[in-house]
């Protein structure tokens, strides 16, 4: 799933018809990279979902229409989706039925597509749920970020084709935004901290410390103003940056009593991962 397969990330590809034609093959420029064995579970939202903050049970849920009559998983997972790509992973932990292919879905945990907040969803964004009916995608690594043109047909059938055009960013390899960003005054400076994330077994209680599945530990941290622009930006290596206070007057004038702070971690190839932005007070040793 995207949200645990971190090391090579590949395309979970999914078909739906009604009738269910049997095996479906998909392919990219003729060669075949996936076989799915039956219909995906998809649908969109049946009201507006609002922003929401991440990895905590939420209180509110969230009407949904499926495409198909059949009733949805008791549990799971979705993918929401947009033009741009995912918009956000969440899971459920109850369903409630409503009305025709309306459900209501409970128990809500937002943000695992690593984001630093569950963002506001409109009514209609369509959704997907992530389970086996979804196939990872032979894929070759030379085409991420490229577009591609997938074409998917019934096995017993090839020569009657849907074709879609998507790219796939491997954005699971990404790192998850960071947490807890925290800023305290000493004496030559604001020390600023935070705590890193990490998707799939990061949340294991028998780990001393979240998984780090990149080689060396490193960040970009920037300081903003009040409109939301990089006053400097540093990059470090560990989950810590002093801000000094000399740096501090030159860009406020004065020592300031909070702060805005953007800092993600940095990934593979140096891609920027999830990115953390927050407002902090700066808060005094007694």
């Amino acid at each position: 799933m995207p949200y645990t397969q971190v090391q090579a990330p590949k395309p979970l590809v999914g078909a739906f018809a009604s009738p269910w034609p049997g095996n479906v093959e998909v392919r990219v420029a003729d060669r075949l990279v996936a076989s799915v064995s039956r219909a995906m579970t998809y649908g969109r939202l049946a009201a507006a979902l609002s922003a929401a903050p991440i990895s905590r049970r939420l209180a509110t849920g969230c009407l949904v229409e499926f495409a198909s009559n059949s009733a949805p998983p008791t549990t799971g997972k979705v993918a929401l989706y947009g033009p741009d790509g995912v918009m956000d992973i969440f899971s459920w932990s109850d369903t409630t039925w409503v009305a025709s292919h309306t459900w209501r879905l409970d128990g809500l945990v937002r943000g695992y597509h690593g984001g630093a907040f569950g963002p506001a969803a409109p009514i209609g964004c369509s959704f997907v749920v992530l389970d086996d009916a979804l196939v990872p995608a032979d894929f070759d690594p030379s085409l991420m970020g490229l577009p591609i043109e997938w074409a998917a047909a019934p096995s017993a059938v090839p020569d009657v084709a849907t074709r879609v055009d998507a790219g796939f960013s491997g954005r699971a390899a990404l790192p998850w935004s960071p947490c807890h960003l925290r800023a305290r005054r000493v004496q030559n400076g604001i020390q600023v901290s935070w705590v890193r994330r990490a998707s799939g077994d990061g949340d294991s209680w028998a780990l001393p410390d979240v998984p780090q599945p990149i080689a060396a530990e490193g960040y970009l941290v920037s300081l903003l103003n009040s409109a939301g622009t990089p006053l400097r930006t540093t990059e470090v290596q560990g989950p810590t940056y002093l801000y000094p206070a000399a740096e501090e007057l030159a860009d406020f004038g004065s020592l300031q009593t909070q702060i805005t702070v953007s800092v993600c971690q940095l990934g593979p190839a140096g891609r920027l991962g999830n990115r953390l932005e927050e407002r902090i007070s700066v808060q005094h040793n007694r």
